[in-house]
């Protein structure tokens, strides 16, 4: 099984960010990035969307996943409300456009990329000191405060804290990309 985790944020200017962290075999693939004109519901679907696109790319787009977020409305409508707005025709309700789901575009893109695999989605409480979740919560706001993308591999053993990663994300710098190999 492939462990994923997620975080996203939103400032009150609208300005966004996301964290993911995967472990994929032996090693970490961290990645992050920023959006404008964004909220934090987009933010936290935004990260398991990058997180399936990425197992697809690495192919382990087969492979059982467990995404772990701190956001109850991903894990809630991953786990149940999506299969639900499908069945009634991306609609929860009748009279409104979008059929009264915000972000469907994103849901509907969850719903394809979660069809036919095995991806389960976990909360967890934020804040709290989770390791990866704390993880994901700094790449999420580095990205979001200095308007630049991380992506990288490091070895499992690496020790990643979010203080460690100020060594790769700093102001005036808008692509990190991290190589231990």
């Amino acid at each position: 099984m492939i462990e994923a985790f997620s975080d996203g944020c939103c400032r009150k200017e609208g300005k966004g960010g996301w964290g993911i962290l995967i472990y994929i075999d032996n090693e970490i693939l961290i990645a992050g990035s920023y959006a404008d004109r964004v909220t934090n519901n987009m933010m936290e679907l935004q990260g398991p969307i990058e997180i399936l696109d990425r197992l697809t790319i690495f192919n382990e787009e087969n492979k059982q996943v467990k995404i772990t977020s701190d956001s109850s409305y991903f894990v809630d409508g991953f786990n149940q409300w999506m299969h639900g707005w499908e069945k009634k025709g991306w609609r929860k309700h009748p009279t409104k456009p979008d059929g009264g789901i915000a972000n469907l575009d994103m849901w509907k893109k969850l719903f394809d990329m979660k069809f036919n695999r095995n991806i389960k989605a976990s909360w967890v409480r934020g804040h709290s000191g989770h390791y990866e979740n704390e993880i994901c919560d700094a790449i999420a706001n580095k990205c979001c405060g200095y308007r630049q993308q991380i992506f990288g591999m490091v070895p499992n053993t690496y020790q990643l804290s979010p203080m460690a990663l100020d060594q790769f994300l700093q102001p005036n710098i808008t692509e990190v990309n991290i190589n231990f190999s």
